[in-house]
């Protein structure tokens, strides 16, 4: 996964990439799903995220292939009301883009 969160000033508060998600790499089966929620701390009471998560392809004949899945900006707020958020330039911060083809 690679999650890049902004607070309320546009700045960014911080980016995670790695496998998994709060420690579990989950496999699934065609037409599998697997949901769960985690939680982070802004320094502002509303801020955003966005980003992506990578899939490997286990099975299909052609060989292993992967592939990144982009997760449109989600607002974060402390009191569950909707803001209007801002978005941070990751070229500026030196971030790795939002999606890519990994094979």
């Amino acid at each position: 996964r690679h999650w890049i969160f902004v607070d309320a000033l546009g700045r960014l508060a911080a980016e995670v990439k790695g496998p998994g998600a709060r420690g579990v790499t989950p496999v699934l089966p065609p037409k599998g799903e697997w949901t769960y929620e985690s939680g982070t701390s802004l320094d502002t009471p509303y801020g955003s995220m966005h980003g992506s998560f990578q899939f490997d392809l286990l099975q299909g004949g052609h060989g292993p292939r992967s592939f990144s899945a982009r997760v449109g900006r989600l607002a974060l707020s402390d009191d569950g009301r909707a803001k209007e958020v801002p978005c941070v330039d990751e070229a500026k911060e030196g971030m790795l883009p939002l999606t890519s083809v990994l094979s």
